[in-house]
């Protein structure tokens, strides 16, 4: 397998461009119809389930990867042979 980090330039940027686009209106419609004295709690509470989502999301997709690359290496015929 050949490639490098200039391949996954240009996907990761339109990604990150991407994300900004969905960010931004997911905030406005779960905090917008708050009135202002809830505001600071409902912020502080949105951010942590993202953040606690996105570790979690993380992990898993790591846990994953692990056990199947694991599996791939154990095959006859794999990647070791």
């Amino acid at each position: 397998m050949t490639g490098g980090a200039d391949q996954l330039l240009l996907p990761q940027a339109f990604r990150g461009l991407a994300q900004q686009f969905a960010v931004a209106p997911t905030v406005t419609l779960t905090l917008g119809s708050l009135p202002p004295a809830r505001l600071k709690l409902a912020s502080g509470l949105f951010n942590l389930m993202r953040n606690l989502g996105g570790a979690i999301g993380i992990a898993l997709c790591g846990t994953v990867l692990n056990d199947r690359t694991n599996l791939h290496y154990s095959r006859p015929g794999g990647p070791s042979e």
